[in-house]
């Protein structure tokens, strides 16, 4: 139940990960065949991100990881001191670092706003946060904390009419629901493909709206980026697309592996998975309550919820009743410093019969736990 870390990889990802690296210890990677054979996957994989998304390929950026497009936005704008980017209190680590980096290094401000379960605290308190130095704001589409999802949609429409981009990290929502990009209005996304989506580690993706493409700094180049270059004058001219981020030689079957499991998720229906997850959580979620010292920490309400649910107990530390119930269940999941306890991960593939270990795996940790202390 650790999905929202790593998620699993079905045969068929796995298999084309391994099919591509044959490719290339049969006749080598720059065989013509093996090539050719290579780029196609790797420019499918951009085409399926794009039709996941709702975008069109050239504004993908295929990348390694969230953080990896995360970088290449803070490090495309020109800082000035004094300048404001709006985060929030639920980020991921890598949600923090590159922008408490560039208040190191360029004395950037940081604007925190503090999450609530209600879209309308949320909505008003970012209100609050605005002014005339604000540049950007930086914030997740659903938190890994709690898993709480945003109302992003209306995010972009209040930063926008002050003319402010919004920067989204997607590693806990795409693959969960459907993500349509165009609908939400943000101006960059970054995702992954090892969480939801059930691709291997190593592979991520970034969209860049078409607008910012020349208006973003490149903070790095090399081989890949460009359209054009000219050994005698050492001109060059940049891809006329977010290709122009992907620079240097690349694990190309891991692509292949990403478009396998988008495919694979996709072939699901995500307004299925949305459903059943939703209803799986809802359920979980009443079941903890009941159980004697347990809280609950992510959103009750359906509409403002995902699969990952995270909860406390007052008898035993997180850290410790996950390891209990890996010793004794096999159930996996992932302690959460602030708020601090446990959370796991429902995903369209976990059953009910699991659940009902893990609930049944926490009364008795607790039960256990209480006897011990006379309560």
């Amino acid at each position: 139940m650790n999905t929202g870390t790593f998620g699993p990889m079905p045969h068929g990802v796995t298999d084309a990960l391994v099919r591509a690296y044959r490719w290339i210890g049969s006749k080598g990677p720059y065989h013509p065949e093996v090539r050719d054979r290579l780029g196609l996957e790797y420019q499918g994989a951009r085409e399926v991100v794009a039709h996941l998304l709702g975008v069109a390929p050239q504004e993908v950026t295929l990348t390694r990881n969230v953080s990896e497009g995360i970088n290449l936005i803070a490090g495309g704008f020109d800082w000035e001191a004094g300048d404001e980017v709006i985060l929030t209190d639920q980020e991921h680590e890598s949600g923090f670092l590159p922008w408490l980096h560039l208040a190191r290094t360029k004395g950037l401000r940081i604007k925190i706003l503090a999450l609530t379960t209600s879209h309308r605290e949320i909505l008003s308190g970012l209100e609050t946060l605005f002014t005339p130095r604000t540049r950007l704001l930086a914030l997740s589409h659903v938190t890994c904390t709690t898993g709480l999802r945003l109302p992003v949609r209306e995010i972009c429409q209040i930063s926008h009419k002050r003319g402010i981009p919004v920067l989204l990290d997607g590693a806990q929502a795409v693959g969960q629901f459907p993500v349509q990009l165009k609908e939400i209005g943000c101006d960059f996304y970054a995702a992954c493909g090892h969480k939801w989506l059930l691709g291997p580690m190593g592979v991520g993706m970034l969209y860049i709206h078409t607008a910012y493409l020349p208006r973003l700094k490149l903070p790095q180049i090399g081989w890949g980026s460009h359209e054009v270059f000219d050994w005698e004058t050492l001109e060059y001219t940049l891809k006329n697309s977010a290709e122009r981020y992907e620079y240097g030689t690349r694990a190309l079957p891991l692509y292949a592996a990403l478009r396998k499991g988008i495919e694979y998720v996709a072939a699901w229906d995500l307004e299925k998975i949305t459903g059943y997850v939703t209803r799986l959580a809802s359920y979980t979620k009443d079941r903890l309550l009941q159980i004697p010292g347990i809280h609950v920490h992510s959103p009750l309400d359906p509409a403002t919820s995902t699969g990952l649910v995270t909860f406390s107990s007052e008898d035993i530390p997180g850290e410790e009743l996950l390891a209990r119930l890996w010793s004794r269940w096999k159930v996996l999941g992932r302690p959460v410093k602030k708020p601090h306890g446990v959370r796991i991960s429902l995903a369209f593939f976990t059953q009910e019969a699991e659940v009902e270990t893990l609930l049944y795996g926490i009364e008795q940790i607790i039960a256990e736990r209480r006897k011990d202390h006379g309560i």
